[in-house]
């Protein structure tokens, strides 16, 4: 499991659990004293390398199973996904040619080269595992920095022993 401290989207996530998988899923993992790992990279990677068999906090891995990690992926339904945005800023070096990067990167050649294992802005992309699109957004107003404290307290009490 990744440890929430400073993460407004791991506070999230771990909510999405108990919200749409389950009220007490999040108690039942702790009762499992599973191992705790800085982010999902981490995970992601104990995970394929064998050290752990099974988590629900990790990115696909897709390029994993294709590089022959002893691994399996399945996306659950409802699924939680964190949104990244970008932006061109006027105030770049050279703002034309960002917006000529960030055109190539919502067009379909650019969102085949960034898709495979993720979600996709646009449809039918080879190797994109979802649509941005039906990734639900976080309220940020859920997740200022007190509520995040103050979860990462709860979840040391249920998880640290």
């Amino acid at each position: 499991m990744v440890n929430p401290s400073g993460f407004a989207a791991v506070v999230d996530q771990y909510r999405f659990f108990d919200e749409n998988w389950s009220p007490g899923y999040t108690d039942a993992l702790a009762e499992n004293r599973p191992r705790i790992y800085p982010g999902v990279l981490a995970v992601a990677q104990g995970l394929a390398s064998g050290e752990i068999v099974a988590t629900p906090m990790v990115q696909s891995l897709v390029r994993e199973q294709a590089a022959g990690a002893p691994v399996g992926w399945a996306a659950p339904n409802p699924a939680w996904g964190a949104p990244y945005y970008s932006h061109v800023l006027a105030t770049a070096p050279h703002p034309n040619a960002a917006q000529v990067l960030a055109d190539f990167l919502v067009s379909p050649e650019g969102q085949l080269a960034l898709s495979n294992g993720y979600a996709s802005v646009l449809p039918d992309i080879p190797g994109a595992v979802g649509r941005a699109q039906d990734v639900e957004l976080t309220d940020g107003d859920e997740l200022d920095s007190s509520a995040i404290a103050e979860f990462q307290a709860d979840w040391e009490r249920r998880f640290v022993r």
